[in-house]
């Protein structure tokens, strides 16, 4: 794939220094280590934003707890949604919402 399109960066000469010298260590060039550096980011990042919890997915599990617990009463989807759903992954919401309703079952 072609690589035709520039991104300038502003920065210190002490942090330019600070990314040539990172960039040497790996045998890169400025270019390439920033390229990789952020090329690796935005794989991570694909990947935390596939295991992330939709909606449905959290309606779902909110219902599949209450039943097991027997609790009668939770709050409503869309609070937990936002509180425990939304920019966490899949685990860290179940933890929250777990945490949720057991707080709010007491």
């Amino acid at each position: 794939m072609a690589k035709d399109n520039f991104i300038k960066l502003r920065c210190t000469d002490e942090f330019k220094a600070q990314i040539e010298a990172l960039a040497s260590k790996e045998n890169r060039t400025v270019s390439n280590y920033i390229e990789n550096l952020l090329s690796n980011e935005i794989n991570k990042n694909k990947k935390e934003n596939a295991k992330m919890m939709d909606y449905e997915e959290m309606v779902s599990y909110v219902d599949e707890v209450c039943n097991i617990e027997g609790y009668e009463d939770s709050p409503a989807y869309d609070l937990i949604y936002s509180e425990c759903c939304n920019g966490r992954n899949g685990e860290d919401a179940k933890e929250m919402i777990l945490d949720m309703l057991r707080k709010y079952n007491e």
